[in-house]
């Protein structure tokens, strides 16, 4: 993982989670690491401006400056922590809880009518509470899902020129692969504690 900027030394990389901590980075000074890191942020907030319009989960925004200016490439990619594994629960409570959710008459059945209601009656709810007002684990499992997961990463990768832009798709290839890797050894290291 260290080598990845020895392996692209004409290029600036940069892999850090949402709190911008980076994980790996090229830079040598302060000021590299400020550029790379104001970079990071950029990405992030471009990645928040897509999802508000809509857009659904951004993968990858390719950056291309006109040579005039800096005649700089940057590759952002975001890669989104994997889906946690369900929460550890006992099978006599999976038990119950499905035998209760069977047993359950459906709104339907109950004589209600799923025309003109979006589902947020108090009969058609999935998160229902228990006799003392608290919710069915959903919480929990919420709150567990969220020590367990591994963080959202970004990486940049800056060439200086485009033609460099190939090599900065590999090596932008080579930082997710590597930022994949530590996704997954979070999830597994935090699913085993």
């Amino acid at each position: 993982m260290a080598d990845l900027p020895a392996q692209h030394p004409s290029l600036s990389l940069h892999l850090a989670d949402d709190a911008l901590a980076p994980l790996i980075t090229s830079s040598r000074s302060r000021a590299h690491l400020e550029s790379l890191t104001a970079l990071a942020t950029s990405a992030l907030t471009s990645q928040t401006a897509a999802h508000r319009v809509g857009m659904g989960a951004v993968e990858r925004i390719m950056v291309e400056y006109p040579p005039p200016a800096a005649a700089a490439v940057v590759l952002q990619s975001y890669l989104h922590p994997p889906s946690p594994p369900p929460p550890p629960t006992s099978t006599t409570t999976g038990s119950a809880a499905a035998a209760a959710a069977a047993a359950e008459p459906s709104p339907l059945a109950q004589g209600e009518s799923s025309i003109g209601g979006s589902g947020s009656g108090s009969g058609s709810s999935s998160n229902r509470g228990n006799s003392d007002g608290s919710a069915t684990g959903e919480e929990e499992g919420g709150e567990y899902e969220k020590q367990q997961s591994a963080p959202r990463l970004v990486s940049v990768v800056v060439a200086r020129s485009p033609q460099e832009a190939r090599e900065a798709q590999r090596a932008s290839a080579r930082l997710e692969r590597v930022g994949r890797e530590f996704q997954s050894q979070w999830s597994a290291t935090g699913a085993s504690s």
